[in-house]
């Protein structure tokens, strides 16, 4: 029994040490593989400038990667990684050298959802005694925002803001409002491996000397567009000018068949 002891008592011991000490990482980590939902809430008004997005009556600050620009059809967009995301038509705002501001509202038929999700599980807070006196957490644990929005042309955009909560005795969970710059993902446009093979071979660029955004399907609906924003074109007004172009894709085989707007 007294050499059964050592063998239970010292993984228990090493368990919670790395626990207490580690358990902020630990939980980051399984809140990869699993976290839990809180809730659904509307978004109310929508607006972004260029450093953040403010919808659900709350300002959220945007990724640094994050290009906030506006379109010759009045409307506003986003981009990050290599592609591009078109938001909605502009509303009201400005568009100021520095700064800029708009104010819209998503599309009818464009799918947005926002939901918080927490970690599955919290960690211990060591320092539970204040000097001062008054409330002292005794857990904390991750708590994530999550936009979603997905549009009829199968172009997405996905931004996620990890934030905090502290628990008290009394008064339970409360938010700390320190949410990290955001993890801002625009979903690859169909065939986009095809796009960017065609690209390197017919006009030799780079990914990175692009942008790509999902325009949706043709009129016949045989081919669907796709935006290239070439780098050297980013401030104009259009995608159509300079070096960019539009390219018509074969939905079923993924075969670039042609451009448009090409100068």
């Amino acid at each position: 029994m007294r050499f059964l002891l050592p063998r239970v008592v010292v993984p228990v011991i090493i368990i919670s040490a790395a626990w207490i000490f580690g358990g902020r990482s630990i939980s980051a980590m399984l809140d990869r593989i699993f976290t839990v939902a809180l809730r659904a809430a509307p978004l109310g008004d929508m607006s972004i400038d260029d450093h953040d997005l403010s919808f659900a009556g709350r300002r959220w600050l945007l990724s640094k990667g994050g290009v906030v620009e506006t379109n010759a059809r009045g409307e506003v967009t986003l981009s990050s990684g290599g592609r591009t995301f078109t938001l909605a038509a502009i509303e009201s705002g400005y568009d100021r050298n520095p700064g800029a501001y708009y104010r819209f509202h998503p599309a009818s038929d464009d799918s947005v959802t926002y939901t918080t999700w927490r970690s599955w599980l919290a960690w211990p807070l060591l320092d539970r005694y204040s000097i001062m006196g008054g409330a002292r957490p005794t857990r904390q644990r991750h708590l994530y925002h999550r936009l979603h929005w997905h549009k009829p042309s199968g172009a997405t955009l996905d931004i996620e803001w990890r934030d905090e909560q502290q628990f008290y005795v009394k008064s339970g969970w409360s938010d700390m409002f320190l949410e990290s710059p955001a993890t801002v993902t625009i979903g690859a446009v169909p065939h986009e491996a095809n796009v960017v093979a065609y690209l390197e071979r017919e006009r030799h660029w780079s990914r990175d000397a692009y942008r790509l955004e999902a325009m949706g399907d043709s009129p016949d609906g045989a081919t669907f567009i796709v935006s290239v924003v070439h780098a050297a074109d980013a401030q104009a007004p259009s995608p159509g000018a300079g070096r960019s172009v539009s390219l018509r894709v074969n939905r079923a085989t993924g075969v670039v068949s042609g451009e448009i707007g090409s100068q």
